[in-house]
């Protein structure tokens, strides 16, 4: 399990009650759809999440990770990615 801040938790709650009042019988399992998805099970192009976000979802992942990098290499594989990925975020190799 992964704590998420309170704010976070208060953005994805919102979230998830307006994605159920939009779309409360889709078969949809991503996080994000859209009025195109709600009706399939395939995902939100990765160009709507961006215009959603106001930032690319890759930056974001690639934040997040800074963050968890802690030196905790195993945590961070656990959480995020794989092992020679962690070991360059933490400045242990040059992968």
């Amino acid at each position: 399990m992964i704590a998420l801040a309170a704010a976070v938790r208060t953005r994805l709650v919102a979230w998830l009650d307006e994605r159920h009042r939009r779309w409360p019988r889709t078969a949809n399992p991503h996080l994000f759809i859209n009025t195109d998805t709600a009706v399939l099970t395939t995902s939100v192009s990765a160009f709507w999440v961006n215009a959603k976000l106001g930032i690319s979802a890759q930056t974001l992942v690639e934040g997040r990770v800074l963050d968890e990098a802690t030196g905790d290499v195993r945590r961070i594989c656990d959480l995020f990615i794989t092992v020679e990925t962690a070991l360059r975020y933490v400045g242990l190799h040059d992968a």
